[in-house]
């Protein structure tokens, strides 16, 4: 649904994907109507007071999800930053790479503090190929438009979830 929701903007609304997203009344703090948070003109969010309520939740979910589910946190966070929170996609993205990156180190950090060992040589090698995967994607949004990287991160988000349903399907039938 929320894939479907970012390809929908990102069509009906192609300009809001690309600019600042708060609309004439962006300046004012008591509209209620739209997004829970606001970008202002020069692209400091406009932190209010259900802004922040708004934000506190969804990092509640988003924590939740990811802990019980092993959803991955950048396919939740982007959506929440983007409807929510009404950052661009480029920007979301970027927040929520900083997001999973202090989230991941708390995660590391209280496993080895409960004398857990780390797998070290899949660890390297999975971060070695997150940096390239990462320097790949960095260069290639550069390339890419507000709505075309809205609906490239919609298609992969309906995929994951496809997979994740034919996978959970699949299982089911085979455990009978």
């Amino acid at each position: 649904m929320v894939a479907a929701r970012l390809w929908r903007q990102a069509v009906r609304r192609p300009a809001e994907t690309k600019v600042v997203r708060a609309g004439d009344d962006a300046l004012d703090p008591g509209a209620d109507s739209g997004p829970a948070c606001r970008v202002n003109p020069t692209g400091g969010l406009t932190l209010t007071s259900r802004c922040a309520l708004v934000l506190t939740l969804s990092g509640v979910l988003t924590g939740l999800l990811s802990g019980l589910f092993g959803v991955g946190g950048g396919f939740l966070i982007v959506p929440v930053l983007v409807l929510a929170a009404s950052l661009p996609m480029q920007r979301a993205v970027a927040t929520s790479l900083l997001v999973i990156a202090i989230v991941s180190t708390a995660g590391i950090v209280s496993h080895l503090l409960a004398g857990r060992p780390l797998a070290l040589t899949v660890t390297v090698w999975f971060v070695l190929g997150g940096l390239v995967g990462m320097g790949l994607g960095s260069r290639l949004s550069r390339r890419l438009a507000g709505p075309r990287l809205q609906k490239l991160f919609a298609m992969v988000m309906a995929g994951v979830a496809v997979c994740m349903l034919i996978a959970q399907l699949r299982g089911y039938w085979l455990s009978r």
